[in-house]
């Protein structure tokens, strides 16, 4: 359940839910979200000056559907069921989800000093290095080690979802959204994001 609130400046404007405001009024900090491992993070506003370049990127490389000629109607169209077309398109769209996620998590969010858990492998550590490594990440890039860490070891529940359905908001959803509603993106594209991030 949201509730619209008021603010003085319009630029400010944003849906708060109701969690949030109860935990405001506990005197909780409502821009601290707490994982499942009780990794906490702090959330910001990111640019959507560079969600939209980001987006812009990959509208150039989107795939288009091969054209047929039709003999019966004398012209050619274009085939969106081709099964080739349909594999590109998904994979372009996870790619530009992914890249979207990934932004938001590199820049919409900041790990709370001292809410790691002490048995927890270190983000900056050389195990954790070596582990990325193994994932695919790029152990040469702090940063890539850091999103990587932050998608494996301090979010990894994954969303409960039954028949289709999202009963209970994984770790890295929780986050996405939350970021999504303090940067003022519309909550339709950050749930396409979310969508693309489950599959």
């Amino acid at each position: 359940m949201t509730k619209q609130i008021e603010v003085l400046d319009p630029v400010l404007a944003a849906v708060e839910t109701e969690e949030i405001q109860i935990a405001r009024q506990n005197g909780v900090d409502p821009s601290i979200i707490v994982m499942s491992t009780g990794v906490k993070f702090r959330i910001k506003a990111v640019s959507k000056h560079a969600l939209a370049g980001i987006a812009e990127r990959y509208t150039k490389t989107k795939p288009k559907p091969p054209v047929v000629t039709i003999e019966s109607k004398g012209r050619k169209e274009e085939n969106p069921d081709d099964p080739d077309y349909k594999d590109a398109y998904q994979s372009w769209e996870l790619s530009l989800a992914m890249a979207i996620n990934n932004f938001l998590l590199l820049r919409g969010i900041d790990l709370v000093d001292g809410s790691i858990p002490d048995d927890m492998v270190l983000p900056d550590s050389e195990d954790w290095q070596y582990e990325a490594e193994l994932l695919g990440a790029n152990s040469d890039s702090k940063r890539a080690c850091y999103l990587e860490w932050i998608k494996v070891v301090a979010a990894p529940k994954d969303d409960v979802m039954h028949d289709g359905k999202l009963l209970e908001m994984g770790d890295i959803s929780k986050m996405l959204n939350a970021i999504g509603r303090k940067s003022g993106i519309n909550q339709g594209d950050v749930d396409t994001a979310v969508s693309q991030f489950r599959r």
